[in-house]
């Protein structure tokens, strides 16, 4: 690709725009379940609100086709990949606002980026350093600027890439079935206000 320099030759007619909408996923949450769920049911609609307000412009300036990019994956934010799916996947699915508004959504990171691998690694450091100094200061060592910076394989760490795990959870098989169930929201007992 590279960069092209603009000269006189150059006509302004043929330039062709490129909206972008630039949201900041949450950075390092505090995560449960083996780093594989948010802590907080807070944080988790934070970053559920972030989806839905990026989306929302995209719907409100009538784009039709939106490019998602590694928002919160990799080493430098470090949510948990299968819940991330699954919220785009709610989102996408669910949200009266959203749900139809888009002919094509597609996410676009690294196919061998493990965010799984990068969280593990770190639960492990702290586990085997045993003090909560020890494992702050090699978690400040290892936070990136980037979010994909420091992908790694899933074939050489067992652990399933970013790519596949989205793979799976927007398999058409599996969106089919998600859209065949009832949507929780709309249930009898959070209807009355029960739990």
């Amino acid at each position: 690709m590279g960069h092209h320099k603009l000269s006189s030759n150059d006509n302004v007619k043929d330039w062709q725009s490129l909206p972008v909408v630039s949201m900041p996923p949450t950075r390092w949450p505090k995560l449960t379940d083996g780093g594989r769920k948010y802590s907080f049911a807070e944080e988790r609609q934070l970053v559920m609100n972030k989806m839905r307000a990026a989306l929302r412009i995209c719907a409100y300036q009538q784009f039709r086709y939106v490019v998602v990019g590694d928002f919160g994956l990799g080493n430098g934010y470090r949510n948990p990949p299968r819940e991330l799916a699954e919220l785009w996947r709610e989102v996408l699915l669910w949200d009266t606002d959203l749900r139809g508004q888009f002919l094509a959504v597609v996410f676009v990171f690294d196919e061998k980026q493990s965010t799984v691998k990068h969280i593990l690694d770190d639960i492990a450091k702290k586990h085997k350093g045993g003090s909560s100094s020890s494992s702050s200061s090699s978690k400040s060592r290892s936070k990136s600027g980037s979010s994909s910076s420091g992908s790694s394989s899933s074939g050489s760490s067992g652990q399933k890439s970013d790519f596949r795990v989205f793979s799976e959870v927007f398999n058409d098989t599996e969106v089919a079935r998600v859209r065949n169930q009832i949507d929780p929201r709309y249930g009898f007992a959070t209807i009355m206000g029960g739990a």
